[in-house]
């Protein structure tokens, strides 16, 4: 859900002016301002990919979280590799085969 606040116009004023983000300011923006997110296992560590709104506007932020360590709990310990970059929802239709009992055939 988006929070509107100064922290999220600071933000989006930082993106459009292409400067980088700290992993602090990544770190709120997936904690606070999660929209979706996709999240991959890994044995040691979370590839995770969120995607986030601010003012309207939606971001994904690929980053990997490392749930075992004890020294930063509640997904501190993760990793950023890249600054968020903007997404767009499209629609996709999908069509196919059906046998009469609505089973899918391919």
């Amino acid at each position: 859900m988006e929070i509107d606040s100064d922290f999220s116009k600071l933000i989006l004023e930082k993106i459009d002016n292409k400067e980088n983000l700290t992993d602090d300011e990544l770190r709120e923006l997936v904690k606070e301002f999660f929209y979706r997110e996709r999240i991959k296992k890994e044995e040691n560590s979370e590839e995770t990919s969120t995607v986030i709104i601010l003012q309207g506007r939606y971001f994904l932020i690929d980053w990997t979280y490392y749930p075992g360590s004890a020294v930063c709990p509640d997904k501190l310990n993760s990793t950023f590799l890249y600054q968020p970059q903007e997404v767009y929802l499209r629609e996709k239709t999908v069509k196919y085969w059906v046998d009469k009992y609505g089973r899918i055939l391919y």
